[in-house]
């Protein structure tokens, strides 16, 4: 990654006509404050300041591109959301191949796959930045991308050849894991440094779009290890103490996807569909509808009412155990990070499971309204409810909108609820909070 900074910087600095050159940043205020300091007795508020500027250069013929965003943060409270990360750096040519338009794209880039409104389970180029935040907040994935738009449809191609860990917070922010380690483990030999690849195709006809995938590489979203003895039994007869250090697994993972896009006079019908094989093989489905109520109490504005069904085959089970090598053997409890921490490790007994998603019979619902005035302000609510038990769900709301062409501000706040310890949102019950972006665009 540091080469690939230094490169495109280089390039950056030998850029033919400066006439081509767009600079832009964005200077964010940021205050989060949590409803309660949890068990850990952690502070109530944090703060932080963020800087992105970004550059954007185009050759006067159009066919190359080059693209530089960066991310400086500094924050009150959690010494890794203190960072600095590349966001985007990447060449681009596009030319015309036999009857067909080109793309060549290298250097680290951001790409979004999906349909649907709660979750994207398609989506699996980018590894998520859980320290900026707990939703769509994506990591720059080194890659070389090729994409072809023929007649018959939209072909992509990637190399990926490196592989990014997700990031965290640390002991001393909050929404994170107590007792988890930075030193991750892989289950390829290769490490960091497995070369992953991805396909995609896509076409649109009549009402319909239709999308299909392929990943084989390294799984973004990591497994909870603890490394114990070769020569100890499984289970082990000590129970792992709750204090234990956890370290990042991540597996290598082959998916295919469907995404599937409808449209019905007013209605907007989604689905999304993986089969993931990797340490556990299962299907998760997340589908439904959109319908927009426009002209809400006569104005001009237009609310979006969205509902969807989130279904996982995987069923609650017990740690895992893994034997990497001759020297390490790992428990692995098989959990999900959909909401940054998963519950910790426990194998005080082979009888007590737990399900490793969230999504696994859950119902989401929301709305998104753009009130389409000169602010552009805009309000979204939604909620995701587990149909096996109602009373553990999370709350989102957001509202938005600009001061003036330089100015915007965002609110914000996200609720956990449940009353079941086995949750995979349990660790996360005392993690409510509020928070309020001014945002400086320049």
């Amino acid at each position: 990654m540091k080469k690939l900074c230094a490169l495109l910087t280089v390039m950056m600095l030998y850029i033919p006509t400066a006439k081509s050159l767009e600079a832009s940043a964005e200077l964010s205020f940021e205050t989060r404050q949590f409803f309660s300091s949890g068990e850990s007795r952690k502070e109530d508020g944090q703060y932080s300041i963020a800087f992105k500027p970004s550059l954007f250069w185009a050759s006067e013929e159009g066919g190359h591109t080059l693209v530089w965003t960066s991310m400086f943060r500094a924050d009150s409270l959690d010494r890794n959301r203190s960072h600095i990360d590349l966001r985007e750096a990447y060449y681009q040519n596009t030319f015309d191949f036999d009857n067909a338009e080109m793309t060549l794209k290298v250097g680290a880039a951001q790409v979004f796959w999906g349909v649907t409104e709660t979750q994207n389970i398609v989506d699996v180029i980018n590894q998520s930045d859980r320290v900026d935040a707990v939703f769509d907040e994506k990591l720059g994935q080194p890659m070389i991308n090729t994409n072809f738009d023929t007649e018959l449809g939209y072909f992509e191609f990637y190399l990926m050849p490196y592989f990014r860990e997700r990031t965290f917070a640390s002991e001393d922010g909050r929404l994170g894991l107590p007792g988890l380690k930075t030193d991750a483990l892989y289950q390829s030999s290769r490490g960091a440094r497995e070369l992953d690849t991805a396909f995609r195709y896509s076409y649109s006809f009549d009402t319909w779009d239709v999308g299909l995938s392929y990943f084989h590489g390294t799984n973004r979203q990591p497994f909870f290890a603890a490394q114990v003895s070769l020569s100890d039994e499984f289970p082990p007869q000590i129970p792992l103490r709750p204090d234990l250090a956890l370290l990042p697994f991540y597996a290598e993972m082959e998916q295919v996807g469907l995404e599937l896009q409808a449209f019905s006079g007013d209605w907007t019908w989604k689905l999304e569909a993986i089969y993931r094989d990797s340490i556990i093989h299962h299907t998760a489905v997340t589908a439904g509808f959109e319908y927009p109520f426009v002209g809400i109490a006569g104005g001009d504005s237009e609310a979006i009412m969205f509902v969807e069904y989130l279904y996982d085959t995987r069923k609650p089970m017990g740690p895992v155990d893994v034997v990497l090598d001759d020297n390490t053997r790992l428990i692995l409890q098989i959990a999900d990070t959909f909401f940054g921490a998963p519950i910790p490790i426990d194998t005080s007994g082979q009888d007590r499971k737990l399900s490793p998603t969230f999504a696994q019979n859950d119902i989401s619902t929301g709305f998104r309204w753009a009130l389409n005035d000169l602010n552009g302000t805009e309000i979204r609510a939604g909620v995701i409810v587990d149909l096996d038990n109602p009373s553990s769900n999370v709350i989102t709301l957001e509202a938005s909108s600009r001061i003036n062409e330089d100015f915007k501000w965002e609110v914000s706040s996200l609720i956990f609820n449940t009353d079941n310890e086995e949750d995979l949102i349990s660790p996360l019950k005392d993690e409510d909070y509020i928070q309020l972006l001014l945002t400086y665009y320049f």
